[in-house]
């Protein structure tokens, strides 16, 4: 391990445990890293200057900053894709053998977080995390809109709107046909497109607290299914696991909240 390695390491670990022991002085922060005393200041000094951390001059004792959260909003944003959804659709994707997908939006757009493509024969083009869907035409896309709040919906619509005015792609008469599309979304509880080439999607909506956080999808051969087959093969496994995702995530990230109605 470098001297630089090193360095990065010594400083999480003293994070880590000026965290678990907020208020701790810097001789007992140097014994319990077992770093040296003056090491130990160096670094609860470069904490402060940098405003993870305050000194309190009266009890001399040493205390993190909200600043710190900071460190953490990426991972409390989609850190439960790896440890609540993954291990679900991995399950999933053994029974279902076609590659599945997570997404949540961005923008007026969808991406895609997480795939089992490297998992199943079946997968036709790989995909993989980071791949951006336009809302309006990706089965993830209308999934999201239509089981998002109303007004979100409207701001999303609109922006869309405005952005494809100079490539007039969103007539007002496509906007109607679109909403009219979203509704039978809502109804139904799964969203559908079907491939201009070789390939179909499946949707559907992942709820928590009431919400919509995500949608899984699944990708299959045109040739191979036809979209009602799929639905009637599929949309049941898809949506259980939906539910059995949702259930955990609310357990586990929204304690005192119940999780919302499901759709049938």
């Amino acid at each position: 391990m470098t001297e630089t390695v090193r360095s990065v390491a010594r400083s999480l670990h003293l994070l880590a445990t000026l965290n678990r022991n907020n208020g701790a002085s810097l001789n007992w922060l140097a014994k319990t890293t077992g770093l040296s005393r003056g090491t130990t200041y160096r670094m609860l000094e470069t904490f402060i200057a940098e405003g993870y951390a305050v000194k309190d001059l009266a009890n001399r004792g040493y205390w993190l900053t909200d600043h710190v959260r900071g460190l953490s909003d990426g991972y409390a944003a989609t850190g439960w894709i790896t440890t609540v959804a993954k291990p679900l659709l991995d399950a999933l994707g053994h029974n279902v053998v076609w590659p599945l997908s997570l997404c949540i939006p961005s923008g007026t757009d969808m991406v895609v977080k997480m795939t089992t493509d490297l998992d199943t024969p079946l997968t036709m083009e790989l995909i993989s995390a980071g791949l951006r869907m336009p809302m309006v035409t990706s089965a993830a896309g209308r999934t999201y809109l239509a089981f998002c709040p109303a007004a979100e919906r409207e701001l999303l619509l609109d922006l869309i709107q405005l952005a494809s005015q100079t490539a007039s792609t969103l007539s007002a008469d496509d906007v109607k046909t679109l909403l009219d599309t979203l509704a039978e979304i809502r109804r139904s509880g799964y969203a559908t497109v079907e491939g201009t080439h070789r390939v179909s999607n499946l949707s559907v909506p992942v709820f928590a607290g009431g919400n919509i956080i995500a949608c899984i999808v699944l990708r299959f051969y045109t040739s191979a299914k036809t979209l009602s087959e799929a639905v009637a093969a599929y949309a049941g496994p898809l949506k259980n696991t939906a539910k059995d995702i949702g259930i955990r995530y609310s357990s586990e990230h929204l304690p005192t909240e119940p999780l919302g109605a499901q759709p049938s």
